[in-house]
């Protein structure tokens, strides 16, 4: 695992960086390693960090971090426990723009499970599907939901079958607010009706049929959900906004 932190000097400034070895990082600054350390930033205090599977990735989100501005950066250490924010619902219901404003809002880190599955198994999902079957699938997607929800302060775009399986909604629910977002079916059909990634979508491209698939998962999806926002006639940046109002108001 590769490590993004944060680190509070005894001047009050803060440092960005990335390792490996979390332990031994501290140990170095503290011990003044390299011309920034000077006796008045000793010693170091940990105060925020972010786990990545990869080496780029981490240097990724460092550098990332880095831009942001002493006030931002003051934003991520105090709400680094909060819950995180689990967007659920039907493809096309614009789970991964909306993820998108959330992070330009909140500035926490963001996760799309579909795109974690797809970096872990290096193959796209219909590949997956065809190769392997949907059963498979969907335990890799619950390894992928429950490693993700093992921190806080995360916005999470979940793939449109991940609420119908309950042990992924308990985990979720254990560490965020679950946010269901809605479209019609005719709005569904015009954003993604011609991705070929939707696998489930084959032969499926009428409203009539988008809606009784919709239909098999509405149950699951409300019984989920503790906010819904429907986006039929929202932009992502209005959508994003109602849910961060939504979740203040949830978590008082």
């Amino acid at each position: 695992m590769y490590y993004t932190y944060i680190v509070e000097c005894a001047d009050k400034s803060l440092y960005t960086g990335f390792t490996d070895d979390p332990d031994k990082r501290m140990a170095a600054h503290n011990a003044g390693e390299g011309a920034k350390y000077t006796r008045s930033r000793r010693p170091v205090e940990l105060k925020y960090f972010e786990e990545f599977e990869t080496k780029s990735e981490a240097c990724r989100r460092e550098y990332a971090i880095k831009q942001l501005s002493r006030d931002k950066k003051l934003w991520l250490i105090q709400n680094k426990d909060v819950s995180n924010i689990c967007l659920i619902g039907f493809m096309g219901v614009g789970k991964s723009a909306v993820s998108g404003e959330l992070f330009n809002i909140t500035k926490r880190k963001l996760y799309d499970t579909d795109e974690v599955i797809v970096s872990r198994e290096g193959r796209s999902i219909p590949e997956i599907f065809s190769a392997d079957g949907e059963d498979y699938f969907r335990s890799v997607e619950s390894k992928v939901v429950a490693d993700l929800s093992a921190q806080r302060g995360r916005i999470i775009s979940c793939g449109g079958g991940v609420a119908t399986r309950q042990n992924n909604v308990d985990v979720m629910r254990s560490s965020g607010v679950i946010v269901l977002l809605t479209a019609k079916p005719k709005t569904i059909l015009k954003r993604v009706g011609n991705d070929k990634n939707r696998p489930l979508l084959k032969d499926r491209k009428t409203p009539e049929a988008v809606a009784e698939l919709m239909a098999s998962r509405l149950s699951a999806y409300e019984s989920a959900a503790d906010i819904t926002v429907a986006t039929d006639d929202l932009t992502p940046q209005e959508v994003a906004k109602k849910i961060v109002l939504s979740v203040a108001k949830f978590n008082r």
